[in-house]
């Protein structure tokens, strides 16, 4: 039998080793803890000292996925990693924090500028903005970007149908979205004499996929698949573009597959 490579059994937090313990025991192995101890025996006796940490600090929500993993609710690995990536988000902290708080005073300040016409639907808008992306790369006009915004409000309906003033906003919010992603810059000029093909590759893949002032992680693993170039070059092409003003790192990731943290970045230009 092939057994689970576990990805926190050597987590700093407690609590997420005593999940992925007992979420592979139950749905692994039935729930037998003899097996589970066989197949890992290095954290047969590990194990037991990860119990008192997680009874004492556990939170509620640690709690619920317990459950929903001992119930059956949760059936497959997949699910349960999924649903324990909401333990491994990091806190934005820094300027990563600080961004946060100014996106959060702009969508306050929408909601009180548009009134009744402010979209109150997360989905919808990200599913907008994604959508401009398509219609930048085939210079959409006007009518081809309306229909399209009336197609993504059918999509994305949240059981309210959009007012002609919420359509307008959604039409609007795409164009703009599509003028960012178009957005000149001053900062090119000098990333062409740098001479360095990749870094001039690398920024072209990211301006196609985000917008100005949207932000973004981004690994080594991503970079060099998006670049074609080895992993050991993407962290000195990233330093480069944010010394030149093009980016702007608000957040430094930390290596590992269970730490959920990639460097985050935000597009200037």
């Amino acid at each position: 039998m092939t057994y689970i490579k576990p990805k926190y059994f050597e987590h700093p937090d407690m609590r997420l080793r005593h999940l992925e313990w007992e979420a592979i025991r139950m749905i692994a192995f039935d729930g037998k803890h003899m097996e589970m101890g066989d197949a890992y025996p290095d954290y047969e006796q590990r194990q037991f000292h990860w119990i008192d940490p997680y009874n004492k600090k556990a939170t509620s929500e640690h709690h619920e996925l317990k459950k929903r993993v001992a119930n059956g609710e949760i059936a497959t690995l997949d699910e349960f990693y999924e649903a324990l990536k909401t333990f491994t988000k990091p806190k934005p902290r820094g300027k990563a924090l600080k961004d946060k708080k100014k996106r959060t005073a702009q969508e306050a300040y929408q909601r009180e500028q548009l009134g009744d016409d402010y979209i109150d639907n997360k989905p919808l808008i990200a599913a907008a903005k994604a959508e401009a992306k398509h219609l930048n790369a085939i210079r959409a006009d006007r009518m081809t970007v309306s229909q399209k915004a009336t197609e993504i409000a059918i999509q994305h309906h949240d059981g309210t149908d959009l007012t002609e003033g919420q359509m307008k906003v959604l039409s609007d919010l795409i164009h703009h979205q599509m003028d960012k992603l178009m957005h000149p810059d001053n900062v090119e000029a000098k990333l062409i004499d740098t001479n360095n093909k990749n870094l001039w590759f690398m920024w072209g893949k990211i301006k196609r996929q985000f917008a100005v002032g949207e932000t973004f992680p981004w690994t080594s693993a991503k970079g060099s698949k998006e670049a074609s170039c080895s992993k050991s070059d993407v962290r000195p092409i990233m330093k480069k573009l944010c010394d030149v003003g093009a980016l702007t790192c608000i957040q430094k990731g930390k290596a590992g597959q269970s730490t959920g943290r990639a460097n985050i970045y935000r597009r200037e230009v």
